[in-house]
């Protein structure tokens, strides 16, 4: 569990900073395509998180305290999917949408290592 949770930390730096290459016009089809990729990587892990998956591996969170807190990670991935997804499908930028993706993505960043956290005390 605690490295599917670095291994979305990885993740979630490569979306931000694909997200920042479309904004600014960087070989957009590329990074749209690992957008993409990555949002879809990035869901399956967290859902793994909350209520296992055997392909990844991954048990249910073993506590009621931290299935609220991947729950609470998953609520902040939500918002930040709201905000990529349809960049990564191809859609126009907003420029006024780039200090929340970077600030929700921060936020999403925090819920996962507080998550771990709790995991290591239990």
């Amino acid at each position: 569990m605690v490295s599917q949770v670095e291994a979305q930390h990885a993740l979630l730096k490569e979306m931000t900073a694909g997200f920042l290459l479309v904004a600014y016009g960087h070989k957009r089809e590329s990074y749209r395509a690992r957008l993409w990729a990555y949002q879809v990587q990035f869901d399956m892990v967290l859902r793994g998180l909350i209520e296992g998956n055997p392909r990844l591996k991954l048990l249910p969170a073993p506590d009621v305290k931290l299935r609220e807190r991947f729950r609470a990670a998953r609520e902040k991935w939500i918002e930040l999917l709201s905000i990529t997804k349809s960049v990564a499908e191809g859609g126009v930028v907003d420029p006024d949408c780039i200090s929340d993706v970077t600030a929700k993505s921060r936020q999403l960043a925090l819920e996962l290592s507080e998550a771990v956290d709790r995991y290591k005390r239990l």
